[in-house]
């Protein structure tokens, strides 16, 4: 999981998680997010947004990834 945090903004921008094709949908993503969220929340980090992009790369899976951010309220 690579990650940028915008003090400034109070945004962490999620720049990418990359998986082998082996481990791609056996929850290793979703334990990243909760980690990241716990992080977030333990030490009360001043970050209003959680924020991303879907790189040209993984235009393929659009709806896979979707999926995956909204389940962690990332998207709506």
């Amino acid at each position: 999981m690579f990650l940028t945090y915008k003090e400034k903004f109070e945004i962490m921008e999620i720049a990418d998680i990359r998986m082998e094709d082996n481990d791609i949908n056996n929850g290793y993503g979703s334990v990243l997010m909760k980690v990241l969220l716990l992080i977030i929340q333990r030490y009360s980090l001043p970050i209003k947004y959680v924020t991303g992009w879907i790189s040209g790369v993984d235009w393929d899976h659009v709806e896979r990834s979707k999926h995956f951010y909204e389940k962690f309220g990332i998207l709506s």
